[in-house]
């Protein structure tokens, strides 16, 4: 019987280097999957936000349109402006900042005077856990503009030129969720012909 004696000398700890090289690899994946998963919950997150959101702007879209089914005069405050260079009988002021003027003109949903109305009618509906996650306070209801754009066809084919008979009043109505820190900004525009 032969058997082989090793020396000490002779080890070299080549499988303590192996184990702490493979412990160092899979800390660096565990990290990479932990990183991963949370980047994708909290893009999960924002998307939820976003979307919720989205429900309350189209909301104040569909009030904004029952408005102006209701209301027909343009009262150029509280919500309800016409164009720079509006023309009667819906338009009887010409706003400050029409294009010629010495002021320059800033469109409104950019500007920092417009008066938005608040769309109440979805808002008062949700609880308030739901008002929770779209803004901070219970008075950040969903909030819409609207302007008096001037008459154009209907587009059923009137035919004749300049025939006024067949012209509708325009509206562009931009609803948005008033600016919160931390919060999606959603801003939706649509034209409207009632």
């Amino acid at each position: 019987m032969n058997v082989r004696s090793f020396s000490h000398r002779r080890q070299q700890g080549a499988t303590l280097l192996v184990a702490l090289v493979m412990l160092i690899v899979m800390t660096l994946l565990g990290l990479a999957s932990i990183r991963g998963t949370s980047m994708q919950e909290r893009m999960g997150a924002n998307m939820y936000d976003r979307s919720l959101a989205f429900q309350a702007v189209e909301s104040a879209l569909r009030e904004a349109e029952s408005t102006i089914s209701i209301t027909t005069t343009v009262t150029n405050s509280a919500g309800l402006y016409c164009l720079p260079g509006g023309t009667p009988p819906l338009c009887a002021v010409t706003p400050s900042g029409a294009p010629g003027s010495t002021t320059t003109y800033v469109d409104r949903w950019n500007d920092s005077t417009t008066q938005w109305r608040s769309a109440t009618t979805w808002w008062s509906q949700i609880d308030t856990a739901m008002k929770g996650k779209l803004s901070d306070d219970d008075d950040g209801a969903p909030e819409y503009i609207i302007e008096y754009m001037g008459d154009f066809e209907d587009g059923t084919g009137c035919g004749r030129r300049g025939s006024t008979s067949c012209r509708g009043p325009r509206y562009r109505i931009t609803a948005r969720m008033p600016p919160v820190d931390g919060r999606p900004n959603v801003v939706l525009q649509t034209t409207y012909r009632p």
